[in-house]
């Protein structure tokens, strides 16, 4: 996918870049075999998915991430661009279950969607 190409595949809510702990040897390697990607991916909930690929709920992992536009809010992939939509979380470690992650961001992130609800808690 080339970083120039704008085409938004989807958008997804509730989510979350996942980066994966890598000591110097496992990034010199992982940087030797996966040329121009970032050890990262993000989970999240899809609203709308322009390739037809999952439906509107479902949860998502993307491949693995080329580079983010913060200002944008997009995340671009091997594969495909993400528009990010709402809050969302920044991870350490890749999640073996991604609709569980999913499902742990919508909880995280409750108390910042309704603030009244934070204070309930």
């Amino acid at each position: 996918m080339s970083e120039t190409d704008d085409a938004i595949a989807g958008v997804i809510e509730y989510w979350t870049i996942w980066t994966a702990e890598l000591c110097d040897k496992q990034r010199e390697d992982f940087q030797r075999q996966k040329p121009g990607a970032l050890p990262q991916l993000v989970t999240g909930q899809v609203i709308d998915d322009f390739q037809g690929r999952w439906r509107r709920g479902d949860a998502m992992r993307s491949s693995l991430i080329s580079r983010i536009d913060p200002e944008k809010g997009r995340v671009y992939t091997q594969n495909s661009v993400y528009q990010l939509s709402g809050p969302g979380l920044h991870k350490t470690g890749i999640p073996r279950d991604y609709a569980q992650a999913v499902g742990e961001a919508r909880v995280e992130l409750s108390g910042l969607l309704d603030p009244a609800r934070a204070l309930d808690s």
